[in-house]
């Protein structure tokens, strides 16, 4: 089995790597600098290229996502944002592409609004789970918060519910369908929206 992970040659990434080649997993260090030799086969990759993305994962049967600038000291903050978010939705659209059912993406407690916070954020309480309300504050917190939020889990029916309470539905809406109405655009163009997140297996 294939098994990707992106920023293999960072801390967290090696440890990964080292796991899932003990287990007999055939793995791919998509970065962009090389890490110590763990078993694991080195590609090249700047996961905000789409098309590098798109090209390492394909063939993958699953994908743990790593990369991605670990704090908002290490670059300006605009430039932590953008290879976060970027790296994110590329590394998402490349597993709808290629249908690659398991994709386990990095979060950090900071998704909530932590450590590099103006000012100290106490959680709302413990333990904190996926409902937790955020605050963040920086860029790096954006990032990780709205990594969480684009790959959703849950069927769009309860989204809305969760995040939209009393929002009346004009139509149902099955699994994970889109929240946008096309149906005009495919009327009147003939356009047919292709792809859309359904539950894997």
């Amino acid at each position: 089995m294939k098994i990707i992970v992106t920023g293999g040659s960072a801390r967290a990434g090696r440890f990964i790597i080292q796991e899932m080649v003990s287990h007999g997993y055939d793995v791919v260090n998509a970065d962009i600098t090389s890490g110590p030799d763990q078993g694991a086969r080195f590609v090249a990759v700047d996961v905000t290229d789409f098309g590098q993305v798109v090209t390492v994962t394909r063939g993958a049967a699953a994908i743990i996502h790593m990369a991605a600038i670990p704090n908002p000291l290490m670059a300006p903050e605009h430039e932590v944002f953008r290879v976060n978010m970027v790296s994110n939705w590329n590394v998402l659209e490349a597993a709808e592409i290629h249908d690659i059912p398991k994709l386990a993406l990095a979060s950090s407690a900071n998704a909530i609004g932590a450590v590099f916070s103006k000012a100290p954020v106490a959680p709302g309480y413990f333990p904190i789970d996926e409902q937790h309300p955020t605050r963040v504050e920086d860029g790096y917190a954006q990032s990780k918060w709205l990594g969480e939020e684009i790959t959703l889990s849950i069927p769009t029916f309860e989204a809305i519910v969760r995040v939209y309470p009393g929002v009346p539905l004009r139509k149902p809406l099955d699994e994970f369908a889109s929240v946008l109405d096309t149906s005009k655009a495919e009327r009147i163009m003939g356009w047919v929206h292709e792809t859309q997140w359904v539950r894997k297996g």
